[in-house]
């Protein structure tokens, strides 16, 4: 069972539109309403100094606030994607390698990677609205990796084809590993509580502001001040989602999926291929082909 999102990560996976909505709303009334204030008492000079210094406080904490969580949310989506493009990577050198092995066993053990690329689609890269491990994911990999151990110990094999299955099976469980070190939304609720109250004082400072007694222009620069507080947070909360994350990361998975199951990327799993390597014949060395290594026949 996948976990469920709790308040905050439900909040964070709405759409994109509705997200604009919540922040635009209380942006432009108090944006409009400490204009109307300011149009109406008019330009006050004694009070232009005290409101530059407090002005270029709350603004200057608003930008480094945005700034750092578009940063951090962009790098942790990108580093999502780039552990997920790397595990699936490995996954389909491993599913290449199997395909590339004609026995029944091997061409399971392809398919059931299938099995685990739709659980961590599904359950692990926030399709869910959840990022999180899945121990049911966990237990399919172990098997898989019986599964491929096996493959590896048994006759018939080079010793080319036996390094490969090892060594892509330890790059799909490092990938792996540290794919599931990675947390997202990994902003905290005080972050952006934080980032949510500077951009309310910077509205009512730049709206209450007297820098101006006509009109059309303080309307102007409050609406593009406005339009810029939007955009920012609405860009924060929409790189913290999980489900926007998954849906950048599932599109190597979802190309892994098609490969096997459509028989792509040189696999060999649905043409027909069944049965078992050939045993080694009296002399020769697993994996060497048939007559290499035996005595050439004596001339008649």
């Amino acid at each position: 069972m996948s976990p469920t999102p709790d308040a905050y990560e439900a909040f964070l996976n709405l759409p994109t539109i509705v997200l604009v909505i919540i922040v635009a709303i209380p942006a432009i009334v108090i944006m409009w309403l400490g204009i109307l204030f300011s149009l109406r008492r008019g330009a006050d000079s004694d009070f232009t100094d005290f409101a530059n210094s407090a002005l270029a406080i709350v603004g200057g904490a608003f930008i480094f606030v945005g700034a750092f969580s578009v940063v951090t949310s962009w790098d942790t989506q990108s580093r999502l994607e780039a552990s997920v493009t790397s595990e699936f990577t490995s996954i389909t050198s491993l599913a290449e390698d199997l395909g590339g092995i004609p026995r029944e066993s091997s061409r399971e053990t392809a398919l059931s990677l299938v099995d685990y690329a739709t659980l961590v689609r599904d359950t692990e890269i926030g399709t869910q609205g959840v990022v999180a491990p899945n121990p049911e994911a966990q237990k399919a990999l172990a098997v898989i990796e019986a599964s491929v151990t096996s493959t590896a110990e048994s006759p018939g094999l080079t010793e080319h084809q036996v390094d490969n299955l090892y060594n892509h099976m330890e790059a799909v469980k490092d990938a792996r590993k540290d794919r599931l070190t990675i947390d997202v939304p990994n902003l905290p609720v005080s972050l952006n509580v934080m980032l949510g109250l500077a951009a309310v004082l910077m509205l009512l400072g730049i709206g209450l502001y007297p820098a101006s007694r006509i009109p059309w222009l303080k309307y102007f620069y409050g609406g593009a001040t406005t339009i810029v507080t939007i955009a920012m947070i609405s860009a924060v909360l929409t790189l913290q989602s999980p489900v926007n994350v998954a849906a950048q990361s599932s599109q190597v998975i979802d190309m892994f999926i098609t490969s096997v199951t459509e028989g792509g990327a040189n696999l060999g799993l649905n043409d027909g291929q069944q049965g078992t390597l050939p045993a080694p014949e009296p002399g020769q060395q697993p994996g060497q082909a048939p007559g290499d290594g035996q005595p050439p026949a004596p001339a008649p």
